[in-house]
C-alpha cells in the first residue's frame, strides 16, 4: 500500500523512534508504505531518507510520523515539540533557567570592570584581543584598554552622547591624528569585531546566548551537557560550571554547533562564552575557527557603576 501526503498545514505527528508528539508547521511531501510487519513509514521527498514508525495508525499522518519529523528536521523546516504533550521537558529548559539566572546577577550590578579576553572569526580572519573593560549598565557605557594587540589603545562609548559614536585614541605614530570619533557600524570598526560595541559585556552575551537558546529549544536534534570544577586557562583559581549545547547536524535554525557558558561557581556570574560553527566538511569532526566567538572576563569585580 502506498500513499502520499502533503503537509501543508499545522499537523500533529507522532515520531516512531521516540514516541514524541511533534507539530509540523510547514508543508512537504511524504511518500508512505506499509510493510508486511505492518508498520508505516515514508520516504521523503526533499532528502529521500527512509524512516519508520512501531505503530500503523494512517491515516492520520501518524503512519507517515517519521517521514515528517525526517523530513522537517533534514531540510530545516521548523518542527516544533511540545513539552505538554510529551510530559517531557526540552534539555535547553534548565539550561535556560540558568542563563536566565546569571544574566540577572550581572545586571543587578550597577557596573563591573575585568580584563576581557576575546577571539572570534571575522571575515574568516581569527582575531584575538585583550584588554582592561569597563561596563556601567545605566546609561550604557564601554571603557577599553587594550593590551594586546595594540597595547595603549583607548576606547569609550557612551549611549546617547557624542552622537551615539565611539571615541578611539591609539598609541604611537597613529595618536597623532588625534581622538577618532566612528560609528558602532564603520568598516573600520567592523574590521576587527563581529558584533559592534552596544553588544559588549556580558550581559549582552548571556542574553544573545539565551535568545539562541530560546529558538533552539523548540526543535529536536539538541544534546545538552553539564560539567563542574571546569578551569579556564590562565585563570586555575576560578572553578566554573559549564553548559554545553550542541547539534548533530547544521540547519537554518543552528547558528552554532557547539555554545557553550561559563559561570563562576563562586559568584554564580557568567565570565565566558564559547561558540562553534558547523564544519565545511561533513566527515570534519572538529569546527576548526569557523563561526568561532570565545568571550571571558574571568578577573573582574563589581564597581559603583561610576
Amino acid at each position: 500500500m502506498i500513499l502520499s501526503y502533503s503537509l501543508n498545514t499545522a499537523t500533529e505527528i507522532l515520531d516512531g523512534f521516540t514516541g514524541l508528539q511533534l507539530k509540523v508547521m510547514s508543508g512537504f511531501g511524504i511518500q508512505v508504505t506499509k510493510d508486511s510487519a505492518g508498520r508505516f513509514g515514508g520516504t521523503c521527498n526533499d532528502c529521500h531518507r527512509e524512516f519508520w514508525c512501531r505503530q500503523a495508525t494512517a491515516p492520520r499522518v501518524y503512519g507517515g510520523a517519521m517521514a515528517a519529523a525526517g523530513a522537517a528536521f533534514l531540510s530545516g523546516q521548523p518542527v516544533a515539540v511540545s513539552s505538554d504533550e510529551t510530559g517531557t521537558e526540552h534539555p535547553l529548559k534548565p539550561a535556560l533557567r540558568v542563563a536566565r539566572d546569571a544574566h540577572r546577577r550581572v545586571l543587578q550590578m550597577s557596573g563591573y570592570e575585568c580584563i576581557f579576553a576575546k577571539k572570534e572569526v571575522v571575515d574568516d580572519d581569527l582575531i584575538s584581543q585583550k584588554m582592561k573593560l569597563k561596563i556601567r549598565h545605566e546609561p550604557f557605557s564601554v571603557y577599553m584598554l587594550f593590551q594586546d594587540p595594540r597595547e595603549g589603545r583607548e576606547v569609550i562609548f557612551v549611549s546617547g552622547q557624542n552622537d551615539n559614536k565611539l571615541l578611539v585614541h591609539e598609541t604611537g605614530l597613529a595618536s597623532l591624528i588625534g581622538t577618532l570619533s566612528l560609528s558602532p557600524e564603520d568598516s573600520r570598526v567592523k574590521a576587527e569585531n563581529r558584533y559592534p560595541i552596544t553588544k559588549a559585556g556580558m550581559a549582552n552575551m548571556v542574553q544573545a546566548v539565551i535568545e539562541q537558546w530560546e529558538v533552539e529549544s523548540k526543535y529536536g536534534e539538541c544534546d545538552v551537557k553539564y560539567f563542574s570544577d571546569a578551569k579556564i586557562e590562565k585563570y586555575e583559581k576560578y572553578n566554573c560550571r559549564v553548559i554545553e549545547s550542541s547539534h548533530p547536524e547544521p540547519r537554518r535554525q543552528f547558528p552554532f554547533q557547539i555554545t557553550r557558558l561559563w559561570i563562576d561557581e563562586k559568584t554564580q556570574l557568567p565570565v565566558r562564552v564559547q561558540q562553534f560553527g558547523f564544519p565545511k566538511k561533513k566527515d570534519a569532526k572538529t569546527s576548526g575557527n569557523r563561526g568561532l566567538s570565545v568571550y571571558g572576563c574571568p578577573a573582574g569585580s563589581a564597581t559603583d557603576g561610576q
